[in-house]
């Protein structure tokens, strides 16, 4: 008969402490800290697994917990693609479309927290110092435009305060935030076409708060434009305290 000894069976909190205080101070002589070591380094051999480098095709063994890798070495994980600087062709384009159609994105319905999208709005006003990036950017809107890959006419919010700008002030605003208009490096959604130096901005509650109206504002005095911004919650529920703005601002 065999003894299962132990198995299947937990040591009491109190045990625990027992055997604690019974190994403290106690130290493994050297004989028996090399047995410990052959014995991890047979048990760590046993459980290496065969990879092949991704690169140079080299096959390398790991440890299992290192499974996931795919390079053998640090050079090969840094080396430059062979196909840097090489445009991708309309096949191959074509290819990689078919391959990711259907597939459902990680972090699909997942919200930013507020510190990630801090990050994010940071990292792209650095970038848009930057004059070169800037025109990247804009050469790069215009295109998607022409192609028809990016929507550029006015949402349903920027339409509601166009026909209002339109019943109040006829013919003297027009809709530029699709690239037509450019102060700087920034895009109003309103210019006055009837010889004022005013833009008009229209800002969502989830994408952008106070700072950023203030450093809207900002940039376009510094070209000589005033700036009003309309907010959308109060274009949605305070229509008339919004006209009574649009008044007072292009009436100055």
């Amino acid at each position: 008969m065999i003894s299962l000894g132990f198995t299947g069976r937990k040591h009491s909190r109190e045990s625990k402490i027992k055997m604690s205080l019974s190994h403290k101070g106690k130290k493994h002589s050297e004989e028996h800290r090399k047995r410990i070591a052959e014995s991890n380094k047979k048990r760590g051999e046993l459980r290496r697994v065969t990879l092949v480098c991704e690169r140079c095709k080299k096959i390398f063994k790991v440890e299992f917990s290192k499974r996931n890798r795919k390079f053998c070495s640090v050079a090969c994980a840094n080396r430059i693609p062979w196909n840097k600087g090489i445009p991708a062709t309309k096949e191959w384009r074509r290819k990689q479309s078919l391959i990711m159609r259907g597939r459902i994105p990680w972090n699909l319905g997942i919200p930013n927290s507020k510190e990630t999208r801090s990050k994010i709005s940071l990292a792209i006003r650095n970038k848009m110092k930057d004059p070169e990036y800037r025109l990247k950017v804009r050469n790069n809107f215009k295109k998607l435009v022409k192609l028809g890959r990016v929507y550029s006419g006015p949402n349903y919010s920027e339409r509601v305060l166009g026909k209002v700008l339109n019943k109040l002030f006829p013919k003297e605003w027009k809709y530029v935030g699709d690239g037509k208009f450019w102060i700087g490096y920034k895009c109003p959604d309103f210019v006055n076409v009837n010889g004022k130096k005013k833009v008009i901005e229209l800002f969502g509650n989830i994408w952008h708060d106070k700072k950023d109206e203030f450093l809207r504002s900002k940039h376009f005095k510094k070209f000589g434009f005033d700036t009003l911004v309309i907010w959308v919650k109060d274009l949605k529920k305070h229509r008339e305290y919004v006209e009574k703005k649009l008044i007072d601002f292009c009436e100055l």
